[in-house]
Formats: structure tokens, sequence, C-alpha cells
């Protein structure tokens, strides 16, 4: 069964697409917050309000900020899900992520970051072995920090399936 998602975003007219010629990289950013505590209990009520208050809404405030400076291309949130995707320009993953350590809710997410090529580019950039060149960043460091499973069970460290 296919799963459909409606992201809820504001784009930045006249930056899209990542083909643009002279143009910095774009990346797509999926940033996944927690459903849980870290020791796995749902949250209290008040734990929840903190949560938003002190996290969520300055983590909003700051994405908010970066996509006014031009940095975020556009974002939003896909509906029923527990995390933030974004369209982001920068000189590398690197700097995707030092950017992005500055947001509150960083240190929480899970996040993977993939670079972004233009459909017109795929045919070009195919080597001999198929695969498009550049590869996808898997960048979990909340769950690696706290020894947590997840995504990492399903995802293999380039964002492709694990081998079997």
């Amino acid at each position: 069964m296919r799963r459909v998602a409606a992201l809820a975003t504001l784009e930045t007219p006249g930056r899209f697409p990542a083909d643009r010629k002279g143009a910095m990289p774009q990346y797509l950013v999926t940033m996944d917050l927690p459903e849980a505590e870290p020791d796995g209990s749902l949250p209290s009520i008040e734990g929840l309000l903190g949560t938003v208050r002190e996290t969520l809404l300055p983590s909003l405030e700051a994405l908010s900020a970066l996509k006014a400076q031009g940095r975020v291309l556009a974002g939003g949130y896909p509906s029923g899900q527990r995390s933030i995707m974004l369209i982001v320009e920068a000189d590398s993953e690197e700097g995707v992520l030092r950017m992005l350590e500055r947001v509150p809710c960083w240190d929480a997410s899970a996040t993977d970051v993939a670079r972004l090529h233009a459909f017109e580019d795929l045919s070009a950039e195919r080597p001999a072995g198929g695969r498009p060149a550049g590869g996808v960043a898997s960048l979990d460091r909340a769950r690696e920090e706290r020894g947590r499973q997840g995504r990492q069970d399903r995802r293999h460290k380039t964002g492709t399936e694990p081998p079997s």
C-alpha cells in the first residue's frame, strides 16, 4: 500500500530547481523528533508543554530565521508525523550540519541529509555501476549518542536498504 503524507510548507519563490547553474547544492533534510522520553516512557502533559515551549517553538523560530536568510529554501512537517522536512542550500553536507546544530531540536532529533540532483542530470551522472554519483548521508547523531535504534534497523548508513 502506498503511503502519502501532505507536507505543510512555505516555499521561497525562484529558488528551485536544484539544477541552477553555478548555484550551491541543495539538500533534503529530514529531522525525526522522538515520540517518547529517552527511557521509553511517554511524557507527562507538563513535560510535553515544556518541550513545546523550550524546544519546538524556538526550533521553528530558528528555522524561520534561516528561511528568511535564504539558507532554508522550503520546509514544513508531514501531516501526522513527528518530523520536519527541509530543502536547504549549502556548500556541503557538513555545512548543512553546522547550520542545523544551532537549531534547538538538533540534540533530540534523528537527522538525515541527502543531496538533491536534478532529474535532467540523472542520466549524465550514472557511472559504470549504474548508480548515480553522490550519495546519501544518514547522520543519526542523537540516536547514536543515546544508543537507541529505530531507523538504523531499516536503513543503511548511506540511506539505502541494508545489504541482505
